[in-house]
């Protein structure tokens, strides 16, 4: 049930999720194994259909996205899985509330007895644990033991931050895993201990390239403005020295196409300035000097010179003096 929507949250969950495969191993993750058994999972597909209103049009709420899928079971009969992504940073707990409304709009669209069993399930990314009550009737006031709630809605949970990365890299294949792993890591402050190692994981080949970049666009959103220099390295370090440059010129493609190419080489000079202090003792002209370089080419020789053995400050420095156009091609 694809439907426009503009957001980076929706963008990377349905393209993660536009493969059988994925979408296997998210009904695999997400729904107990003793519902998962009666499935016949080779049957499992995109279903058509869309959450709306008395308007006709789609209801689901600012921060959501959703995805409907069907399955065939052992008997022969098809049951449906509606799964509702919540992206907010903290359990919502009327989301009980809204499943009711879009299964029985589900329901309404049906034009056949019987109904199909729908499973709802709430896909959760937020910092915090999801601790509410799973169901409707807990939000009811004054509810006695013996009391019969006319209708109480049951949905079942994935809350990311309860996951284990170790848990998600057995259950799933490398397209879920990435996706599903981008926003465990994301939800936290960005960049963090674990962004290192998801950028390794997305220079993957086997990952198609246009999701690769749907990953990187998405990561690239979330970084609060003070640490996009920080992120920005971080992305150069690794494209460099994880796949000898050849990714970078995908991910430099996406740098450029979200203006930051500016916040990308201001990383590149401050790791440069970083590196050479370890190795020379910079005055503080110098240091401001390679500190405030926007040449990428300059920069890209001076690193390449720092590496050398006999390379010398001065000849470094010398380089990034734009006194001195000849040695960058020298």
């Amino acid at each position: 049930m694809p439907h426009e929507n503009t957001q980076p949250h929706d963008n990377l969950f349905r393209t993660t999720f536009t493969t059988p495969e994925a979408q296997q191993d998210l009904v695999q993750l997400a729904l107990p194994g003793r519902i998962t058994r009666r499935f016949r999972l080779e049957t499992l597909r995109a279903a058509a259909g869309n959450v709306q209103g008395d308007t006709g049009k789609e209801i689901v709420a600012p921060g959501q996205v959703d995805l409907l899928l069907s399955v065939e079971t052992e008997s022969g009969s098809r049951e449906l899985i509606y799964i509702l992504v919540e992206h907010k940073s903290y359990p919502d707990r009327r989301v009980a509330v809204q499943l009711l409304r879009y299964v029985a709009g589900l329901w309404h669209q049906w034009q056949t007895t019987p109904l199909p069993v729908i499973h709802p399930v709430v896909v959760y990314c937020g910092r915090t644990r999801w601790t509410i009550p799973r169901d409707i009737k807990h939000l009811h006031a004054h509810v006695d033991n013996g009391t019969t709630v006319p209708v109480n809605l049951q949905y079942h949970l994935l809350d990311l931050s309860q996951v284990t990365v170790q848990k998600l890299h057995q259950a799933t294949r490398l397209r879920a895993y990435t996706g599903l792993l981008t926003f465990k890591h994301v939800m936290e402050r960005l960049p963090n201990q674990y962004l290192r190692d998801l950028l390794i994981t997305t220079l993957d080949r086997e990952l198609p390239l246009q999701f690769r970049r749907t990953i990187w666009n998405y990561i690239l959103t979330q970084v609060p403005a003070e640490a996009t220099g920080e992120t920005l390295q971080m992305f150069d370090e690794i494209g460099y020295n994880y796949s000898g440059g050849d990714e970078m010129k995908s991910v430099a493609d996406v740098i450029r196409e979200r203006g930051m190419e500016e916040g990308l080489q201001k990383g590149r000079a401050a790791l440069l300035a970083r590196q050479l202090s370890r190795r020379f003792t910079l005055s503080e002209a110098e240091e401001e000097l390679v500190r405030n370089c926007r040449n990428t080419d300059r920069i890209e020789a001076a690193a390449d010179l720092l590496l050398e053995p006999t390379a010398t400050k001065g000849r470094i420095i010398d380089i990034l003096s734009t006194k001195n156009d000849r040695s960058v091609v020298e």
